[in-house]
């Protein structure tokens, strides 16, 4: 089956171009067509999953580019058990948003054409899980970042929306150069762009390490800008705006998974410098505890799920740069269940009210029954209750953490993890418990319908038990198949960290509780009494203000400046030159009539005149010709005697 691999980008690629060029009139064609094609990239990818298993030996498919002298550049594809792990994440659930938005898109008049872009982009995040080397990395994610762009910005007409694709595809652009830059260095430094050469040759010590670690962190800078790490955070949570079921395929498994799965290829770069390490971890860690506490006091129900996003995925990019590759790995796979699990609870929701501010939900429990309990346990698992699968993934990168002596990073995300418990369920307590605070959207809610209830279903199964496979006293469990090198990852299980993690969640669901279920302390009274900090936290650290006053307003009034140089300088330039070229053609003109003409004409006039007055003397008169003689030869006389 792993022979076969090549084939699973292949059927959603197919389901685009058959939609584009012959179903694009027909949407049950479309719809139906582009799920089946998924469903056999999940098939073959659940193939290739079990036959690596059976024989971890990685899989590669290569065949040279562009050669010369000694320089090759390859490119095909490289399986191995980061890559079955991620084929499967990014499978089951294109497949289940696919089957979603059958009900959640109903009635849209570009349906065909949206899931020509589900099949696009899921085409695009295959290739690039399964690319051999950095170059077909390279090609692969901007292809991701042009349809990310077309999903987000899909409802296009709406400004919001389609400032929000701009915003996301701009970020990430800028986030790219970095990537493009270190791509090249690598290149010249290294000789390969293969991922499993390079890291032969970084083991080996025959690597310039000082110009591959440089590479190295110019590529993270490009894993930055996808997983919406700082400072390039600001495009996610604006994402919002595309439909959400492409929040849940982009936001939860695919897109802003690329730049953790970019960093963990980058493992073997990551771990040559540990200043490199750190700084990754540092910046990782920055990304959790920021985005928690913006999460904290959001009230659209999208926007609190986007900055969870990115508080999840700061925790993975931060114990990477610790060297926990497999738990980064194992964080990365269950995230990607619950997380498309509440987008896809979210966009229920929405579906059901019309509206996306928890402020005005409540009391949707009995109405939304199926919703309801898949989203509960979404928010358990993410908090990291037991024995969910969010406990097992978070346990694992405390553990690290802990075992690592890295301290100060283990309270960062005991930290993130309290507040990631409260957001939640300040989420789920003021959405589906109390009484209704906007009762004509609370008559008109229903339960969805069944093609978009059963992912969700599906999902909360996989929310509870996709974990287990990652727990710490299995012999051959998630670190035994998910791991960097030859040894297996095996973090020993710390009992009592683990009973502080519970408490930590636990505290944090209580707090939640206390403030909107019982209504025991006063949420307003809260925010008056923190006022400045609640004010700092609504406003998202005033990134967004900063951002426009020093960078997107200053480039305006450059380009504007620009426009009004051209206008008036060069523009005048231009005209004062035409003006001058056409004053000088007239004077040039007039010279040539008057001056030069009046020359040549003068002359003959000249000449026609004086001819004309000597004829005039020419009679043929004998007496007029004496009387000259006589007048000429008098003047004379009286000249020689005067």
């Amino acid at each position: 089956m792993v022979n076969s691999s090549w084939l699973i980008p292949l059927f959603p690629l197919l389901s685009f171009i058959m939609i584009v060029f012959w179903f694009s009139k027909n949407q049950k064609v479309s719809s139906y067509f582009a799920i089946s094609m998924v469903l056999l990239s999940m098939v073959v990818s659940f193939g290739v999953l079990f036959e690596v298993f059976a024989n971890p030996e990685p899989f590669q498919l290569t065949f040279d580019w562009l050669s010369w002298s000694n320089f090759r550049l390859p490119i095909g594809i490289f399986v191995d058990s980061l890559t079955a792990m991620m084929l499967i994440v990014v499978t089951v659930v294109s497949s289940l948003v696919h089957i979603y938005s059958l009900g959640y898109m109903k009635g849209d008049p570009r349906f065909s054409r949206y899931y020509a872009y589900l099949s696009l982009f899921t085409f695009s995040m295959l290739g690039l899980v399964m690319a051999g080397s950095y170059v077909l990395i390279l090609v692969f994610w901007e292809l991701v970042g042009l349809t990310s762009y077309l999903l987000i910005g899909f409802w296009f007409e709406k400004k919001s929306a389609a400032d929000a694709g701009k915003k996301a595809f701009v970020t990430t652009k800028i986030a790219d150069l970095g990537f493009l830059l270190g791509l090249v260095i690598l290149i010249f430094a290294a000789g390969t762009a293969s991922i499993p050469e390079l890291n032969a040759l970084i083991e080996s010590g025959n690597a310039p390490l000082t110009l591959i670690s440089i590479a190295g962190m110019l590529m993270f800078m490009g894993a930055c800008g996808k997983s919406a790490q700082f400072p390039f955070h600001v495009w996610l949570p604006d994402a919002m705006e595309g439909p959400t079921p492409v929040s849940a395929l982009i936001h939860a498994a695919t897109m802003v998974a690329a730049g953790v799965y970019l960093t963990a290829r980058l493992m073997g770069i990551i771990l040559v410098s540990e200043t490199m390490g750190i700084l990754v971890a540092s910046i990782g860690a920055i990304t959790a505890l920021m985005a928690a506490s913006i999460g904290l006091v959001q009230n659209d129900i999208k926007r609190i799920l986007a900055y969870s996003t990115v508080s999840q995925l700061g925790y993975m990019i931060m114990i990477l740069g610790l060297g926990g590759y497999t738990a980064g790995a194992f964080h990365l796979y269950t995230h990607a269940f619950f997380k498309a699990l509440l987008f896809l609870g979210a966009g229920s929701v929405i579906h059901a009210v019309h509206t996306n501010d928890i402020q005005e939900m409540g009391g949707l429990r009995s109405k939304m029954k199926i919703t309801s309990l898949t989203f509960l346990i979404a928010s358990l698992s993410i908090s990291g209750i037991f024995p969910l699968s969010g406990f097992w993934s978070k346990d694992e990168i405390f553990a690290v953490a802990y075992q690592g002596g890295h301290y100060i990073f283990l309270l960062v995300g005991i930290t993130a993890a309290f507040m990631t418990a409260f957001y939640m369920f300040r989420l789920y307590f003021l959405t589906f418990t109390g009484k209704p605070r906007d009762q004509h959207a609370y008559d008109h809610a229903h339960e969805s319908p069944k093609n978009m209830t059963v992912p969700l279903i599906i999902l909360a199964v996989l929310s509870i038990f996709a974990g287990w496979w990652g727990i710490p006293w299995l012999s051959h469990g998630f670190g035994s198949f998910v791991k960097f090198g030859e040894e297996a990852h095996h973090v020993e299980p710390n009992i009592i960290l683990m009973l502080i993690s519970l408490l930590i969640a636990g505290s944090g669901i209580f707090l939640a509780y206390l403030m909107y279920f019982k209504k025991s302390i006063s949420a307003e009274t809260m925010g008056a009494r923190f006022k400045p900090i609640y004010t700092l936290l609504y406003r998202k650290y005033y990134f967004d203000e900063f951002y426009m006053a020093v960078i997107v307003n200053p480039t305006y009034k450059f380009s504007e400046f620009l426009f009004t140089f051209d206008q008036v300088v060069i523009d005048g330039l231009v005209n004062g030159a035409g003006k001058l070229t056409l004053w000088w053609s007239w004077a040039k003109e007039r010279f040539d009539t008057l001056v030069v003409d009046g020359a040549v004409n003068g002359t003959g006039y000249l000449s026609l005149a004086l001819g004309k007055a000597i004829r005039r003397t020419q009679t043929g008169q004998l007496q007029t010709y004496a009387l000259v003689i006589f007048i000429g030869a008098v003047i004379l006389i009286f000249m020689k005697f005067v």
